[in-house]
């Protein structure tokens, strides 16, 4: 999984001790329940098969550390599949600078394909 923008808005009222931030407890949650999440961090998940995983750019933190790590992935040349999953779209035009084979992306909230008879 990789994070988004409304992850980041909680406040110490909002999440339960011992954590300081919302993104730690819902990073702390979703790993509870077997999710890797992904800040900015690539991972082969099975021979030559990576998958990274970027903050969203919008947040203060976001961009931070996405070239990098998409340098790493860059040089994965006998990678068979490389994939991005991206909170936000907008990525893809930094992106392109990169080789990747897919981009997955949310933040449109339902705008990006609308597919019939699904609410």
């Amino acid at each position: 999984a990789s994070l988004g923008n409304h992850d980041n808005y909680g406040n110490e009222t909002d999440i339960p001790s011992p954590f300081t931030n919302s993104i730690e407890y819902i990073t702390r949650c979703l790993a509870d329940t077997g999710v890797t999440v992904l800040r900015n961090e690539l991972v082969e998940v099975k021979d030559r098969i990576w998958i990274c995983g970027l903050e969203d750019v919008w947040n203060p933190a976001g961009w931070r550390h996405h070239k990098e790590v998409m340098k790493e992935l860059h040089q994965k040349n006998d990678a068979i599949l490389r994939l991005v999953l991206s909170h936000n779209p907008d990525t893809a035009e930094q992106l392109k600078y990169f080789h990747h084979d897919v981009q997955l992306a949310g933040h449109t909230h339902g705008g990006q394909i609308c597919l019939p008879y699904i609410v």
